[in-house]
């Protein structure tokens, strides 16, 4: 059976960088906030927080709360047909997990969690297209991803990695729980 490892957190708590590190080391990365704005840039929506969050509110409310695992299912379907385990990074709600769970997936879910005067430092080193540049508008943003259902997801992860400290900290707590799941995954497959 084909795992896919869910990457869920609050905005700036590191999912990001944790795509970046599965990626580094060869496992596919499938993003569901990229393929949100990819929509908008079709539509010819300029890409900021307050534009990202409509648009995923008004898509969510017109196709429902998996809209967003509809729009990147092929892509992630054509990973796995080639690899036992992908990363799908940004999961918000539960409903994109049984989406992934009836079309006969094992996923197993990571929620990093990060201190909020953590996240929002970083949001603003970050300098994200998607980020607000203040305080309010970053709390604007939880609520907004508070309201798309993330607090069950991350109640519900299988896995958690506190992501407070060093990036190094942080790397080798996510490698770790990716061996362990790909020992698990291997095991299942022989």
């Amino acid at each position: 059976m084909k795992k896919i490892i869910l990457i869920t957190g609050m905005p700036g708590s590191g999912k990001s960088t944790a795509a970046k590190i599965f990626s580094d080391i060869k496992v596919p990365v499938v993003g569901m906030g990229d393929a949100v704005r990819e929509q908008m840039r079709e539509r010819g929506i300029e890409i900021n927080d307050i534009n990202l969050r409509s648009f995923s509110a008004e898509m969510r409310a017109k196709f429902g709360p998996d809209y967003v695992i509809n729009l990147v299912s092929s892509k992630l379907n054509g990973v796995l047909a080639s690899n036992d385990i992908a990363v799908l990074d940004g999961v918000r709600n539960v409903a994109e997990i049984d989406f992934l769970k009836k079309a006969g997936h094992e996923t197993r879910s990571i929620a990093i969690l990060t201190d909020k005067e953590v996240r929002y430092s970083r949001m603003l080193d970050r300098h994200n297209e998607s980020d607000s540049d203040s305080f309010s508008g970053f709390e604007l943003r939880d609520q907004k991803e508070l309201k798309f259902g993330i607090s069950e997801v991350i109640s519900l992860a299988d896995r958690y990695i506190l992501n407070n400290s060093s990036f190094d900290s942080f790397k080798s707590s996510l490698l770790e729980v990716y061996q362990q799941e790909l020992e698990n995954t291997q095991t299942k497959n022989t």
